[in-house]
């Protein structure tokens, strides 16, 4: 994987997006569950990762940056609020766990896009 440090300061917006988008390419993508409902978080939790992969990794390999046709950051914000309501609604540690796998990874995705949002405004 390789990061560019761009012209931006150490400190700067670029070493933001830089340890963001390490951070979330670290992170192992949560598992799935047996429980329907839950499962269904995880689905769309894929479909949210693949679309910050699609924009954020052309950026760190070639500085390639496009806008995609979703609203990702509503897609991750959808991602949050149904993890913030299952996490209200379920008993089982073992499922309350999951959830609270797939939100910590949201916030990762999260975190990475907008960095790479604040970077690549105009």
């Amino acid at each position: 994987m390789s990061f560019h440090s761009g012209t931006n300061s150490p400190n700067g917006p670029r070493s933001a997006f830089d340890d963001a988008a390490r951070a979330w390419r670290a992170s192992p993508f949560p598992s799935g569950s047996t429980n329907d409902e839950i499962d269904e978080l995880h689905a769309e939790l894929v479909n949210v990762d693949n679309w910050v992969a699609e924009v954020l990794v052309p950026y760190i390999d070639r500085q390639a940056a496009w806008t995609p046709a979703v609203d990702v950051q509503a897609g991750i914000q959808s991602v949050r609020t149904q993890a913030s309501h299952l996490l209200e609604v379920l008993e089982d540690p073992a499922e309350k766990s999951a959830v609270e796998s797939y939100d910590r990874y949201a916030q990762l995705l999260e975190a990475a896009y907008e960095r790479f949002l604040e970077i690549t405004a105009p």
